[in-house]
């Protein structure tokens, strides 16, 4: 389900709650009696969640909404909670939000609250028109029956709603009627902050329907609430319009006005959002240097709030990126090509900016925190000397590659729209997937705008640090074609996710307690049958077994409760599972298949980082060497990372497709061996991978070494 998406980047403001607690209130009868305890309290959660949710602290707001519903005894308490969750799944993008608005509304027109009826239904509506325009009609039509005899704040948000309806279905004349309606009943309500409300969301829904005059009257009418909150963010709304409109002193006037009302409040949110259209104005102007100076007041307000947000992967991505991704491409754009002459700041702040992102994506997918307190980017004296960092950051009209080594970032730029990137990109992971030549232009192209324009400055490097950005998370980049030979061939590769997600350290492989698993036919997570044989894997068990020592479950013995019990049983510096595992685009798609069920990956990875901290003792390295990625979904490797960081492991070596067993098992032997013998992390992948190169078409060609991947410490 699509949301019908507004013109405005953040809509903070739902006037859905104005009304609605007095409303469930009188509905609920108001008895010392434990319900009516637990209802009043309901009703203060939600009202409390409706206002964390109207200022963008949605981690809060989803707290409260839980202990609402979980309050809620009533059905007018019931219905609010409901309202309020709806809400704020509207406000994520969440595709429960029509179905859950629509309980609100049915629980709502039980109990007689036909105000919240409406406002539930209008904005159920609203949301649906975009996919399902008959259901959109059904549920306005019940809307403007519930309206009837609500008060003219109620009525003007539901005509708001309905007008989105009408401008869904191409009803451009319908619009603007109940726009116009909408703006009668509440202009005169405008000194007060739910109608204020209201009309800047009017607004939005005016710029929609192509009357952005009658948006900028709303905005400015709106600005004049006497809460300055509600004013500044009117006042962002009208610099935002303004500046489309094409009037940049208005736009920067309106901007500042709102800078100055949302500092005066203290609230970190409007400060954020009136500081981007600030720079965005000024750098429409050429005043690049106060454009940068409005970026970073935006950028520390987001920081301060960051917490607040949340962490929510909705609909395969993250919410995070999806709201403030825009913030971080704009900030980088400016920051990579402002004509400054200074360049070394400006491009380790553009890194800064990005790494900002990223962490946030990957601790979205996860749900939770997984980067320490402590952590800091990639320590200079890990890059000295062989290791090099390569940095690509996707633009919408170009790919800035950075490349750092030796304490210096060089900087490439290639202009290349984002669609074309991608489809390169998948190509090229494609066709290295395939025996054969086929990898040879594609990958071949990629090569020319990652590693070719730094061939100098990597002279003498013996490690890239590949901290790859969207489509590019799914590139085995140790197969790129120089048109001679693989980059495996001239470096060591490993990948890691953002530099603040890694602590590099030293491997001694010998002084660590090794726990090797797996089994060569294990049932399906779903049907219950078999899934492809690994017939190899007791081969490639006995090898790491017998370079590495330890403990071993295999075969039958490889059950998810003896696994979690010699997982509990002492710290394990490596684990290497040889068993089928999928990493898809969610969590909840993660598994680890023993011998007589699948293992969550998530429990796994938790129990790890509990005994960690129990001992002291942290994992170096989990591999997965039977593992599969969610085929073409750059999303899937998060899972990789996620899991490393979760189970508070140093790296992860897996496989980014399935690979044949007989090769995994010579190239695991290989890369144990060269643990052993002193060799790093990725150097001993490398050593592995050119073993395999080296012996043929068989195992020569890509598609048979180039899905192993290091993730994380490469040392």
């Amino acid at each position: 389900m699509k949301r019908y998406i507004s013109m405005s980047p953040f809509m903070f403001f739902r006037p859905l709650i104005v009304c609605l607690f007095l409303a469930a209130s009188v509905a609920t009868p108001v008895a010392a009696d434990d319900a009516s305890s637990m209802d009043k309290r309901a009703l203060g959660l939600a009202q409390q969640a409706e206002a964390l949710r109207a200022t963008g602290r949605y981690s809060r707001a989803a707290d409260a909404v839980r202990a609402a519903r979980d309050a809620a005894m009533g059905d007018g308490a019931k219905a609010v909670a409901a309202a309020a969750e709806g809400l704020l799944a509207a406000e994520l993008e969440d595709p429960r939000a029509p179905v859950i608005l629509g309980e609100a509304r049915d629980l709502s027109a039980k109990a007689g609250l036909k105000a919240v009826a409406a406002l539930t239904g209008a904005r159920m509506a609203a949301l649906l028109a975009a996919d399902d325009l008959a259901a959109a009609r059904q549920a306005a039509t019940m809307a403007k029956a519930d309206m009837a005899g609500a008060p003219d704040t109620v009525r003007g948000a539901v005509e708001a709603s309905l007008a989105e309806v009408a401008a869904a279905a191409g009803d451009a004349p319908a619009a603007r009627v109940r726009l116009a309606q909408a703006e009668a009943l509440l202009s005169p309500l405008v000194g007060g902050a739910g109608a204020a409300r209201a009309m800047i969301e009017l607004g939005v829904v005016a710029e929609r329907v192509g009357e952005p005059q009658v948006a900028a009257r709303v905005y400015q009418r709106a600005s004049q609430a006497a809460e300055l909150s509600v004013s500044a963010a009117a006042q962002v709304e009208l610099a935002r319009l303004s500046q489309v409109l094409g009037e940049q002193q208005a736009a920067l006037a309106a901007a500042e006005q709102a800078m100055r009302a949302a500092q005066t409040v203290g609230r970190d949110d409007l400060i954020f959002r009136a500081a981007w259209r600030q720079g965005r104005i000024l750098r429409g102007d050429g005043a690049t240097a106060d454009a940068l100076k409005a970026f970073r007041v935006a950028f520390a307000g987001l920081r301060r709030i960051r917490e607040d947000t949340g962490r929510t992967y909705v609909g395969g991505s993250s919410v995070f990126r999806r709201r403030y991704g825009a913030f971080h491409q704009e900030f980088v754009d400016l920051l990579t090509g402002a004509p400054i002459n200074e360049r070394q700041p400006l491009l380790v702040e553009a890194r800064a900016v990005m790494e900002d992102l990223k962490i946030e994506e990957v601790e979205d997918y996860f749900q939770q925190r997984c980067v320490a307190d402590s952590s800091d980017l990639v320590r200079s004296d890990a890059l000295v000397g062989g290791a090099a960092v390569l940095y690509p950051i996707i633009l919408p009209d170009r790919l800035e590659v950075l490349m750092e080594r030796d304490g210096v970032i060089y900087q490439h730029s290639q202009p290349m729209a984002q669609r074309a990137l991608t489809r390169l990109v998948k190509k090229a992971r494609i066709d290295i997937q395939k025996f054969g030549r086929a990898y040879e232009k594609n990958a071949g192209a990629v090569y020319d705008l990652l590693i070719r324009p730094f061939e100098a400055q990597l002279s003498g490097a013996d490690t890239i640090i590949f901290v790859p950005d969207g489509v590019l998370r799914l590139l085995p980049i140790a197969a790129l074609w120089d048109g001679e030979e693989f980059l495996v061939q001239k470096f060591g590769v490993a990948t890691v996710l953002g530099l603040n997600l890694i602590d590099p350290q030293n491997f001694a492989p010998e002084a660590v307690n090794t726990l090797v698993v797996g089994a060569t036919e294990v049932p399906s997570r779903t049907d219950g049958e078999f899934m492809p044989r690994l017939e190899a894997v007791g081969r490639e068990m006995s090898s790491v077994s017998s370079i590495m020592g330890g403990d071993a479950l295999a075969e039958d013995d490889f059950k998810v409760e003896t696994f979690s019990a010699a997982l509990n049983s002492k710290p394990f510096g490596v684990v290497h599972i040889a068993t089928h595992a999928l990493i898809g685009a969610k969590p909840s798609d993660n598994f680890i298949a023993a011998s007589n069920g699948p293992i969550d990956i998530q429990d796994m990875a938790l129990s790890l980082r509990a005994r960690s901290l129990l001992t002291g003792e942290r994992l170096e390295l989990l591999t997965l060497s039977a593992c599969a990625t969610a085929r073409g979904d750059d999303r899937a490797p998060l899972g990789l990372a996620g899991v490393a960081y979760t189970a508070g492991a140093r790296s992860v070596l897996a496989s980014l497709w399935p690979v044949f067993d007989n090769p995994t098992a010579d190239l695991m032997a290989d890369f144990y061996a060269g643990l052993q013998n002193g060799r790093g992390r990725a150097a001993a992948l490398r050593d592995a991978q050119m073993n395999m190169l080296e012996r043929g078409p068989e195992f020569g060609d890509p598609a048979a070494w180039a899905a192993f991947t290091i993730i994380g410490d490469w040392r």
